[in-house]
């Protein structure tokens, strides 16, 4: 894939709506759905036309966008509650408090909360992975329903 010299940005279509898509010169930056506010810089679609196939792809079964370079957070707690989350497989869910655990917090289960809510690249660091310790949803930034949808595209009830 090939990643733009300057932050440029595209949207592309999906199951569940509109995507924002901006990348920098070496990782995905944002990934929003609902197409999100148009971001300042260059609008390139050629050049994030790989990116936009990635993400294509992850509805239809792949997770090549689990390996794509995302921008980390500049919060120590943050960044680690975001690596730790793309380490939670497709089609498997994590609970808040278990995320704080194995981060080496574990009553910091709200904090996660905020780290995962906070998530500008949604698919990519896969925050609507993390539930809720009695298995309820729980929260997630885009609605209920759609968190339900990509659930149940990774096969999990």
């Amino acid at each position: 894939m090939r990643w733009p010299s300057a932050p440029t940005w595209t949207r592309t279509d999906s199951p569940v709506g509109p995507l924002l898509i901006v990348a920098g010169p070496d990782a995905l930056l944002r990934l929003e759905f609902g197409g999100g506010d148009t971001p300042t810089g260059a609008r390139d679609d050629a050049v994030l036309g790989g990116l936009s196939r990635v993400v294509a792809e992850w509805f239809d079964g792949s997770d090549e966008l689990g390996s794509i370079p995302v921008a980390e957070a500049p919060q120590g707690f943050t960044r680690a509650v975001r690596r730790e989350l793309r380490r939670v497989p497709r089609g498997s869910t994590v609970s808040y408090g278990e995320l704080a655990a194995r981060i080496g917090h574990p009553r910091a289960s709200r904090a996660v909360g905020r780290a995962v809510a906070t998530n500008p690249t949604a698919l990519a660091v896969p925050c609507h992975r993390v539930v809720r310790s009695d298995g309820n949803l729980g929260g997630f930034a885009y609605g209920a329903t759609c968190k339900r949808l990509l659930l149940d595209l990774e096969g999990v009830s």
